[in-house]
């Protein structure tokens, strides 16, 4: 970056770069407004510029973010990149805020859809696999979201692998209620408590 002390572009590091934008740019800071989650608004100071990284060649827009996120946070900045230079400081605060949720979307991919254990080699394929995961996953999180696992179970499923297994059962008791009409079935798959789906199945 174009250091104001030295008068020329140079390597700064981050410790370094805070206390100059302090120091040198304060009459440019800016404060960006947001929502936390309990509703509430907070006031974060920001300065954004573009820059370079070290052996890359790619520009690179900067957004620092002067004090702490929260009351919990132990750090006194946070320094965001992007190579999106049209970005405002707002939108790559607001992107960067959301990582945690997508971060949580492919653990559950991964530990309950099993995201990564495809056995295939074309792109073609494995983007079929994808795809078939982020359907299964968008329909239990849908289910999780409306609770139709509660209107029907006595055992209320509550993480992702708890509600798949959940659903399995059910469908595994639906087929096999459909070749036997046995009505007793249900206590072995979750406890079924709905007396309407124990008649409908029994029938």
């Amino acid at each position: 970056m174009h250091h104001p002390v030295k008068k020329n572009r140079c390597l700064v590091k981050p410790d370094e770069l805070v206390t100059l934008i302090k120091k040198h740019y304060w009459n440019k800071i800016k404060y960006v407004k947001l929502k936390t989650t309990d509703g509430s608004e907070v006031l974060h100071k920001t300065y954004s510029f573009e820059a370079k990284l070290r052996d890359c060649d790619v520009p690179i827009r900067f957004v620092v973010i002067l004090g702490q996120w929260n009351k919990d946070d132990d750090k006194c900045y946070h320094i965001l990149i992007t190579n999106k230079l049209n970005s405002s400081a707002t939108m790559v605060i607001t992107n960067y805020l959301l990582r945690w949720g997508i971060e949580h979307c492919f653990r559950e991919l991964k530990d309950t859809f099993y995201f990564d254990h495809y056995q295939v080699r074309h792109i073609n394929k494995i983007d079929r696999y994808w795809n078939l995961c982020l359907v299964a996953w968008t329909l239990t999180y849908w289910i999780k979201q409306n609770a139709y696992l509660a209107k029907i179970l006595e055992t209320k499923p509550t993480t992702f692998n708890e509600i798949k297994q959940a659903v399995n059962s059910i469908l595994e008791f639906a087929s096999t209620s459909a070749l036997s009409k046995n009505e007793k079935l249900a206590d072995g798959y979750f406890k079924i408590k709905s007396k309407r789906l124990k008649k409908k199945c029994a029938a």
